[in-house]
């Protein structure tokens, strides 16, 4: 005996997908009840009731012999899209297209950007064992979904962060160009071109006045052609410069 279901009704493709997986979840609910007196109600409780279910099927497959790939395929995909809807409807996620370079060919659930198969581990547990526990793998696929949503939900706070110090640094800009430049910065490629004129002879002056003031020197200012002047040292010199700065020693 295995689950029966009804064709998808749904109108897109993105609809009629969910149409598929929810009718084949509701066909192992059914399944479920008829053959293991199971009430799968899409809790947590439910995929430890999958689990037993699938350990049954395992222990008769092995007992037997091997069945057809077929079967188990069909199967795996009834149980793949209950355990699918658990997740799916405890934490919002999608149901995918065909997960590429998977055998079995099977549709996965995204949450958050990760991509989960249930019907690739329910069909390595039938096939292979409680090695591949789909309570289990389901388990640590919830855990890294409430990992990536935790990094995720401290983004925002500190982008909130960034955008304030940067609108407060924009303000401030605005003001000192007004007091000490006497022009406005509006915002516009125009204003960005005048920024960019005021800091090129700034940079201009400032690295004059640097390259002027190496450690352990300081300016002595005086008139061009003056001899026998008091530089800043307090040293007396003779000095003729044309630029009328001349760098002394302490």
């Amino acid at each position: 005996m295995e689950p029966t279901t009804e064709p998808a009704t749904g109108n897109s493709e993105k609809d009629a997908l969910l149409d598929r997986m929810q009718s084949l979840a509701s066909a192992l609910v059914s399944f479920a009840w008829e053959k293991f007196r199971l009430r799968l109600d899409y809790s947590d409780a439910s995929i430890t009731q999958v689990e037993g279910i699938l350990d049954k099927l395992q222990i008769d497959f092995a007992r037997k012999g091997p069945d057809s790939k077929a079967k188990i395929h069909r199967l795996s995909s009834y149980f793949g899209a209950f355990i699918g809807e658990v997740i799916r409807r405890k934490h919002g996620g999608v149901w995918t297209a065909e997960i590429p370079d998977v055998s079995p060919p099977t549709n996965g659930v995204e949450v958050t950007g990760l991509i989960f198969a249930p019907s690739r581990n329910a069909y390595l547990r039938l096939t292979e064992g409680p090695a591949f526990s789909v309570k289990v793998l389901s388990r640590k696929f919830e855990e890294a979904v409430s990992q990536r949503r935790a990094v995720r939900d401290e983004t925002p706070i500190d982008a909130k962060r960034v955008r304030e110090l940067v609108r407060n640094y924009a303000v401030q800009a605005v003001q000192d160009a007004r007091k000490k430049f006497d022009f406005e910065l509006d915002y516009t490629e125009t204003s960005l071109d005048a920024v960019e004129g005021r800091k090129s002879a700034q940079l201009w002056r400032l690295s004059r006045r640097n390259h002027l003031q190496e450690p352990g020197w300081r300016l002595a200012r005086h008139n061009s052609g003056q001899r026998d002047s008091k530089n800043r040292c307090g040293k007396r010199r003779n000095v003729v410069r044309s630029l009328g700065v001349y760098p002394c020693r302490n």
